[in-house]
């Protein structure tokens, strides 16, 4: 079934859901989601994808979440992420967390192409575990939002797999950089002050069709991450794109707008749940 992994450990886990039930876990961990054969060792090492699902899970959506840390940090391992990976399996909704690779070991555009083949991924192993492969949605936080951004709008990283982003069902980003990403510029020489907006920047594509996407942002977030989002709001909005949502999350920070998601009813986590399975996003 996975033909690319190295190192696979199912492990089930008896979560409770509501005081009166409970949903069994399988979580599949540690899957190469590119050829080891033609990996190299910084490849082998990052990109790697753990699967959480419902046991007996038929035709539920995917979530294929990538975590923050600036595109130079960070780990699917996380406490954090884990939590929300199991709340949200234990909704109805098959998670994915990813690691990818980092700069300074890579350079842009190399996480983006991680990221697409994570996609390509799960896309060609969607009904192994359970999942719908019209219902593969993608989410991140914080540099996971930049990712998933990057991979929602513009169509040449998918195409490399011979995919299409209208096979994204839809894109959720969680306080995510929208014009070129401050790690991208300092590996450019570039200051975090000084803006650029390229093909390395989910603004730039604003005009372009896209998935349903939702954009969400802490009303404390980090300098510039706001306006950021507002800006990329209001141009998708001036571009005629309906299909792009937003807003902002109160009393939320820009690490507790993802740190939380795992928690019993935190308000991001019903945001993430009510936008999978909106009727028009739920093909």
């Amino acid at each position: 079934m996975n033909i690319f992994a190295c190192a696979v450990w199912p492990v089930i886990i008896a979560a409770q859901v509501t005081l009166s039930a409970a949903v069994e876990l399988i979580e599949t961990k540690q899957v190469n989601y590119r050829p080891t054969a033609t990996a190299d060792e910084t490849m082998k090492a990052r990109c790697q994808l753990d699967v959480y699902q419902a046991k007996g899970a038929t035709d539920l959506p995917i979530l294929l979440w990538f975590h923050g840390g600036g595109l130079t940090g960070g780990s699917k391992d996380s406490e954090e992420t884990v939590a929300a990976a199991r709340a949200l399996a234990q909704r109805g909704v098959i998670v994915v967390t990813v690691n990818y690779r980092l700069s300074p070991q890579v350079k842009y555009p190399a996480y983006i192409e991680d990221a697409a083949a994570a996609f390509q991924w799960v896309h060609q192993h969607a009904q192994d575990y359970g999942g719908s492969v019209k219902k593969i949605f993608l989410g991140g936080h914080s540099a996971g939002g930049y990712l998933v951004l990057m991979l929602g709008s513009d169509q040449r990283w998918l195409a490399t797999h011979q995919l299409v982003i209208t096979e994204i069902a839809g894109v959720i980003s969680l306080s995510g950089q929208t014009v070129t990403h401050y790690t991208v510029r300092a590996e450019r020489g570039l200051s975090d002050t000084t803006i650029v907006v390229d093909q390395a920047a989910p603004l730039f594509y604003a005009s372009a069709p896209c998935p349903p996407q939702l954009i969400l942002y802490a009303e404390k977030d980090m300098e510039m991450r706001v306006e950021e989002n507002m800006l990329y709001l209001a141009a998708r909005k001036k571009a005629g794109r309906k299909e792009v949502t937003g807003q902002q999350v109160k009393d939320r920070d820009h690490g507790s707008i993802g740190g939380r998601i795992g928690q019993l009813g935190d308000q991001v986590q019903q945001l993430i749940v009510d936008f999978i399975t909106a009727p028009k996003n739920a093909k």
